[in-house]
């Protein structure tokens, strides 16, 4: 029986690695969830892109330990896997 696969991230203006990243990872996983912390450059639109779960929160607004309990909270799927796009 196959695991269900949800894949979290943190990012910010990683619009250089998320296309090939995504790209490579999503035949692996079953869902995506991205937490954006403001990006600038085409993170949003490649995100949109690949029909990613996007949270989007103000850099500054809570820690990295609060940004992975709302990963936590959003991914749906029986096992979580987080990696960073670079």
């Amino acid at each position: 029986m196959d695991k269900e696969i949800s894949l979290c991230v943190i990012s910010k203006d990683q619009g250089k690695f998320l296309q090939g990243f995504l790209k490579h990872i999503k035949n692996f996983i079953d869902e995506i969830v991205i937490i954006d912390t403001g990006s600038t450059d085409n993170s949003l639109e490649i995100i949109k892109e690949f029909d990613c779960n996007l949270i989007q929160v103000k850099q500054g607004e809570m820690g990295m330990s609060g940004l992975r309990n709302i990963y936590l909270e959003k991914a749906k799927k029986e096992w979580i896997v987080v990696l960073d796009p670079d």
